[in-house]
């Protein structure tokens, strides 16, 4: 991955994580259903989708090559290595 590809992925993960924080602190502080509560709720949205758009254009592994099982288990996200 290009070094700039890798910076872009780094700040957006960055802000994402940032906000992710703050909600959950809010969270913890009973601060759910407050405008604050909205206003994050609506920038973590924002921030997820740019990471998601970002995200899209990056290249796929090939599993293959690294050897990872493609198939994923049914009661999870996680991929099994070959």
């Amino acid at each position: 991955m290009p070094l700039e590809k890798k910076f872009t992925a780094y700040q957006l993960l960055r802000e994402l994580d940032a906000v992710t924080s703050s909600i959950m602190n809010q969270i913890a502080y009973g601060r759910i259903g407050s405008l604050s509560w909205k206003e994050t709720q609506a920038l973590h949205r924002e921030i997820f989708e740019k990471w998601m758009s970002f995200a899209a254009t990056l290249d796929s592994p090939d599993l293959h090559n690294l050897g990872i099982e493609a198939s994923r288990d049914t009661d999870s996200d996680e991929v099994r290595p070959a």
